[in-house]
C-alpha cells in the first residue's frame, strides 16, 4: 500500500460547498481506500490505496461529490514521497520557520507547459515572492494574502493546471500525517 495526499479545492468556504468531514472520509473508503483521515475542514485527506490506485481513486471521488452533492470539486493528490519533496523543496523555509502562514504551497494538478511557466508574471505590489517547480508553486506572502493578486484563478487561468493552496502550517501537517 501507498500513502496519499488529497488536495480538495473550493470545499467549506465562505459557507459554499459544504462537505462534512466524516462524508468525505466515507466517499474515499467507498471509493476503496484505507486508512483515511482528514484534517481540518478544508478537504485535506490522508489515505491508503495501491500505487496505481492511488489518482483513479481520488478522480473517482471528484465524480462522486459532483453527482451527490452537486458541485465540483477538484482533487489535487501527491504520493507521500512526493510531499516529502515539496516540504524539501521549500525556497522559503526561513520565512516559513517564522510564521507558517505567510508561505503557501499552491501545488498543481500538473507541470505547467513551458509556454505557461514563462507568461507567468503575477503582480506582486504587495512584495510577494514566488518560485514555481514542477508541479509546486511556493509563494511567500510578505505582505499578506488576502490583498494578494496571486490567487488561485490568476495560478489556473495562466498556468492552465488546477491549483490549489496550503499554508505551510497545513502543509507540515499533511506531512506528519503521511510520511510520519
Amino acid at each position: 500500500m501507498a500513502r496519499f495526499v488529497a488536495l480538495l479545492r473550493g470545499i467549506n468556504v465562505g459557507g459554499k460547498h459544504k462537505l462534512p468531514m466524516a462524508d468525505l472520509r466515507a466517499l474515499f473508503t467507498d471509493a476503496g481506500a484505507h486508512a483515511v483521515e482528514t484534517y481540518i475542514q478544508s478537504g485535506n485527506v490522508v489515505f491508503e490505496a495501491s500505487a496505481r490506485e492511488g489518482p483513479k481513486l481520488a478522480a473517482t471521488v471528484a465524480a462522486n461529490i459532483e453527482a451527490s452533492m452537486g458541485f465540483r470539486a477538484p482533487i489535487v493528490v501527491r504520493t507521500a514521497k512526493a510531499w516529502q519533496a515539496l516540504v524539501d523543496g521549500n525556497p522559503f523555509a526561513d520565512e516559513a520557520e517564522a510564521d507558517p502562514k505567510r508561505v503557501h504551497a499552491a501545488v498543481l494538478d500538473r507541470k505547467p507547459a513551458a509556454a505557461a511557466r514563462k507568461a507567468f508574471d503575477p503582480d506582486c505590489r504587495l512584495g510577494e515572492r514566488w518560485i514555481l517547480d514542477g508541479g509546486t508553486l511556493y509563494i511567500d506572502f510578505a505582505g499578506g494574502v488576502a490583498r494578494s493578486k496571486v490567487t488561485v484563478a490568476y495560478i489556473d487561468r495562466v498556468l492552465g493546471c488546477i491549483a490549489t493552496g496550503r499554508n505551510w502550517r497545513t502543509v507540515l501537517a499533511l506531512h506528519e500525517r503521511v510520511c510520519g
